[in-house]
């Protein structure tokens, strides 16, 4: 599921919120996505944080750019940045399955779990295998101390993935904590 992430951020410019136009703006944009493409096949997220930075000063409300801006700093190790370009992207188009997952597992690591729920049901609404969504919803719910609620997703995840060792210590976890309750 993260691999669909990254190809998503890893599509061209074009159709992706940038106005038709005549002038060099669609190739320049483009020309930036594609160095951006570049840096993040190195895994310089920094450096493709900066192409988007760049696209955003061409065509301000481009969803895209915002979109993949958030997701490169967010791999990049800055959270709390992250979130301003996420949010924008959501603002102009709320179903950026990207912007909607990177958003909810950021808040899930911030340690506000509460605001992860909607962007990762977002996801799961648009792809109801999306395994990072169904981490992170399971990890959202079990912040929020709803165990019955976390292996409600677990058990979900677990009937897509049964070999998922990860989603089979969480269960567990989530049951321990329903029957100590």
């Amino acid at each position: 599921a993260f691999l669909a992430v990254m190809s998503a951020i890893l599509a061209p410019a074009g159709g992706f919120g940038f106005p038709p136009s005549v002038s060099q703006v669609p190739s320049q944009i483009d020309q930036l996505f594609q160095q951006a493409q570049a840096e993040i096949a190195k895994g310089q997220y920094d450096a493709a944080a900066d192409q988007y930075r760049q696209a955003l000063a061409i065509e301000p409300h481009s969803p895209q750019a915002l979109s993949n801006l958030g997701v490169c700093l967010y791999l990049g190790g800055h959270l709390q940045k992250a979130l301003e370009p996420l949010q924008k992207a959501l603002v102009i188009d709320p179903s950026q399955l990207p912007a909607n997952l990177i958003l909810g597992m950021d808040y899930v690591k911030l340690g506000e779990p509460e605001k992860a729920l909607v962007p990762l049901q977002r996801v799961l609404r648009q792809d109801n295998k999306n395994r990072d969504a169904l981490r992170g919803l399971a990890s959202a719910f079990f912040g929020l101390r709803q165990y019955d609620k976390a292996g409600e997703v677990y058990a979900r995840e677990l009937g897509i993935y049964p070999t998922y060792s990860e989603g089979w210590y969480g269960a567990g976890l989530c049951f321990e904590q329903v029957a100590e309750g």
